[in-house]
């Protein structure tokens, strides 16, 4: 550990810094230089905004934390700082840092409350200030500070105590996004309030106060999960059984078979293997049978979806009538062994397959796009519903339930606007003991998930209309007799 930045000020007042360096020699190299990271992203959470200067990168893996006079910003000076932390700030700032972490953390004297922070029960933010979304403007405290979480927190568990917000645990984080605003904005509607999104003195007051009344109906409740099937997983042992095993006692509430792949030069990839899969687990009471396709650069939509509907109805005829069946479109950065990409697939083709299949096919597409590809260039459409994807669960192989990581994991962040329906959570989990298999999460139960595929099919769907048939005019024994058709059934978009 060494001392600098002497004779610097910052905002009149003398400034220090400090290099922290951790190393083990049994470790390798990347692996010291990821335990910084680790302490260099807890300086920021807690910190950031009492910092005159902050440096770490691993070249590695592109992690990097960049703040400067308490504002983060691009990298610089990444080759000087790849072993160790760079940290400076100010004596002002320093007491403001030795104030705040006797607050989270307490003073050693004594044993520190759980989670620590502040919980005010009264507002106390200055006028003009609100706890609102997370990347607002500076009068919006939303949890990008560490400080505020606690207080974002109670909220959350307000609106779920009071039947606004999902009860689900894990969905009160601390982090105020689009789901928190979606949910104040209900109550905001039912109060009477302008339904703005935010909580101020005003809303703060009504959601706090003992008389305001409980949102009649239940809300989101539970979890489900579900698993990819594709015809290498088949190849690689998963058999009818194990497929069957997942439905009636492995916790599967959904499974998402891969079914077609076709590439510019006309080279098809048909799944039979997984989509009879499908079948059996669908045989077997799987109440959300899932088929999924991946557009491909140079392959129109209508192409795609013209080919992904008659393999369809050839493999899983019951796709059609089945209640609970949809789509997942796999828009994704293909790559070879190496990592090269030779595909990266437009998202504008994903959203245009899975708009155009949804107007054919009549059943509601969720969209994969990965935030880790994408990240916030997923345009909005009606009915967009997204499948994010953050393998922060994976490692040694072990039954799912031990990999997800909870209803706050990175997985669920927001990205393009908004929260994403369904995490994919890792690439390895096991099934009553057979994997690895791609897992996949919802926050809801059945019936939460019905109104999902409502939603993302509501845009498309077919209206029904009725349009009488004229009466025939039939004549027995010479007189005429009247005999009513019953209207006929016609379909507009």
């Amino acid at each position: 550990m060494s001392s600098h930045h002497y004779g610097l000020s910052y905002n009149g007042w003398p400034t220090a810094a400090i290099d922290l360096g951790g190393y083990d020699d049994i470790e390798s190299n990347t692996k010291d230089q990821e335990d910084m990271g680790r302490a260099a992203d807890w300086i920021f959470e807690y910190f950031s905004d009492l910092t005159v200067e902050l440096i770490h990168t691993q070249p590695h893996n592109d992690h990097e934390t960049y703040v400067r006079d308490q504002v983060r910003v691009p990298p610089y000076a990444a080759a000087d700082h790849v072993n160790h932390i760079h940290w400076a700030t100010s004596t002002e700032l320093m007491d403001r840092i030795e104030e705040r972490a006797r607050s989270l953390w307490g003073d050693g004297s004594g044993p520190v409350k759980p989670g620590g922070g502040v919980d005010p029960q009264e507002f106390d933010l200055p006028p003009g200030h609100y706890y609102g979304l997370i990347d607002g403007p500076a009068e919006s405290h939303g949890g990008y500070y560490a400080v505020e979480r606690p207080v974002v927190r109670r909220i959350q568990e307000r609106l779920q105590a009071l039947g606004f917000a999902p009860n689900v645990a894990g969905w009160a984080d601390g982090l105020f996004e689009e789901a928190t605003e979606s949910a104040v904005k209900s109550f905001q509607t039912a109060q009477g309030l302008p339904p703005d999104g935010r909580v101020n003195h005003e809303t703060w007051d009504k959601l706090f106060d003992s008389e305001t009344k409980k949102q009649p109906g239940p809300g989101p409740t539970g979890i489900m999960f579900g698993c990819d099937i594709y015809d290498f997983t088949v190849q690689n042992g998963l058999t009818e059984n194990h497929v069957r095993s997942f439905v009636e006692n492995g916790g599967l509430t959904f499974i998402n078979a891969k079914f077609w792949e076709q590439d510019k030069d006309g080279a098809t990839y048909p799944h039979k293997k997984a989509a009879k899969m499908l079948r059996v687990a669908t045989e077997a009471g799987l109440p959300f049978p899932c088929g999924f396709v991946a557009p491909r650069t140079g392959v129109s939509p209508q192409v795609t979806v013209t080919n992904l509907i008659a393999f369809a109805d050839s493999n899983f005829p019951m796709w059609r009538e089945h209640p609970g069946f949809w789509w997942q479109v796999d828009v994704e950065h293909w790559a070879d062994a190496n990592g090269d990409v030779y595909d990266p697939v437009d998202i504008n083709l994903g959203v245009a397959v899975a708009k155009h299949l949804m107007k054919e096919g009549q059943k509601p597409a969720f969209l994969y796009a990965a935030p880790w590809a994408y990240h916030d260039t997923v345009p909005n459409y009606q009915g967009r519903k997204l499948w994010a994807s953050n393998y922060s669960g994976s490692g040694a192989s072990r039954d799912y339930r031990e990999m997800y990581l909870g209803d706050n994991a990175p997985g669920w962040k927001s990205y393009s606007g908004s929260v994403p329906t369904i995490n994919q959570f890792c690439s390895d989990g096991k099934v009553n003991g057979w994997g690895p298999l791609v897992m996949s999460a919802f926050r809801g139960g059945q019936e939460d998930f019905r109104r999902a595929l409502g939603e993302a099919l509501a845009p498309y769907k077919k209206k029904r209309i009725e349009r009488p048939t004229p009466e025939p005019v039939i004549r027995l024994n010479g007189g005429p007799r009247e005999r009513t058709l019953v209207a006929a059934s016609v379909y507009r978009h």
